[in-house]
């Protein structure tokens, strides 16, 4: 069959070639070589005739199982080469994706390489992060200015109004009439609110200013509360304020800074002072909850009296000065007024610097 060329019919006769199919009848007496006898014999067929017997043989030689395994072997070898580049192309964006990345995060100009799309991307955040920078350091001075021209207000405000708190007291030591005397009282109120709220003020800036740079100091929670609360609390009965205590087991270490601490109570009782209706139970529970030493102080609040204002600015900076803690500080007002204060114990394993 001329359609298929690897296979093909030989008739033998005395083991002398005398016909192939491919060339036709053989004249010459050709015999059996050896790359015939390599090729797959399929079929053995003995033909009978008259006056002679005639051997058929039908011969596959297997060529295309050569050549379909040499196609296999270069689509292999081709889609290798082809996934070896696609590899090594993508593994340089990587590498200067990670680049990037690392440059992000140590605040370091990224550098360019390539011409791609990516690299038109890290030039861009190059822009943006010079933009960045030149406005963070804009707003470093003015907010540095403004440092300054608080902490000189306060200064031009603090001095002379000492000085007008000390003229009132001593005013007020003398014999005054009743309408004298009630307005040079009134005159001192005010001072001593503004003196106050000008501290308050003060405080705020400075705490925001050194906010990174408090000296924090591991104080044991017994003596902490003993000396920033109960003290004040002893004021406050020796006045005939009655204070119930819940005490649970509250043996703990904290870290703080003292002098926020001081701000914190002293904004906490101060508030007591003006809002708290005295002449009923002031509430205060110590606990340890998650690890977290919770205080907390509830009082009724009494009729609100008009001649005293609240800015706020006592509240907003203790919790400022809770931040700073990594403490949390919670204001419930409905009946009762209700401020939690919640700072993280330590273990016995954290080390102060």
């Amino acid at each position: 069959n001329s359609n298929h060329k690897n296979i093909f019919l030989r008739l033998y006769e005395d083991n002398e070639l005398i016909y192939d199919s491919r060339v036709g009848m053989i004249d010459e007496k050709i015999y059996i070589n050896n790359q015939y006898k390599k090729g797959n014999i399929n079929k053995y067929i003995i033909l009978s005739f008259k006056d002679k017997n005639l051997v058929a043989r039908i011969i596959a030689i297997p060529n295309y199982i050569v050549n379909q395994t040499i196609y296999h072997l270069m689509v292999f070898i081709s889609f290798c080469i082809f996934l070896f580049i696609i590899l090594k192309c993508t593994n340089k964006k990587i590498r200067y994706l990670e680049l990037i990345k690392k440059q992000l995060e140590e605040d370091e100009k990224i550098d360019i390489k390539g011409n791609d799309e990516i690299t038109h991307v890290a030039n861009a955040i190059n822009i943006m992060l010079d933009c960045l920078n030149e406005k963070m350091e804009s707003e470093r001075i003015i907010y540095k200015g403004n440092m300054e021209l608080i902490t000189s207000l306060s200064h031009d405000i603090r001095t002379p109004l000492t000085s007008l708190i000390g003229y009132q007291e001593l005013a007020l030591e003398r014999n005054l009439d009743k309408k004298t005397e009630k307005y040079i009282r009134m005159s001192y109120d005010k001072a001593l609110y503004l003196r106050e709220i000008t501290n308050r003020l003060f405080d705020h800036f400075l705490l925001i200013s050194e906010n990174d740079n408090f000296n924090m100091e591991r104080v044991n929670s017994d003596e902490f509360i003993a000396h920033f609360i109960e003290e004040r609390l002893l004021n406050l009965e020796e006045q005939g304020v009655i204070i119930e205590r819940n005490i649970q087991n509250i043996t703990s270490e904290l870290i703080i800074n003292v002098g926020l601490m001081q701000r914190l109570f002293e904004n906490i009782f101060s508030n007591i002072e003006k809002y708290a209706e005295l002449n009923r139970p002031i509430n205060l529970e110590y606990k340890i909850n998650n690890g977290f030493l919770v205080i907390s102080f509830v009082n009724h609040i009494k009729d609100r009296n008009w001649n005293v204002v609240s800015s706020k600015i006592g509240l907003k900076n203790c919790n400022g000065i809770m931040k700073v803690h990594s403490g949390f500080l919670q204001v419930e007002k409905t009946e009762v007024f209700k401020i939690t204060v919640s700072f993280p114990i330590i273990g016995e394993n954290i080390n102060i610097n």
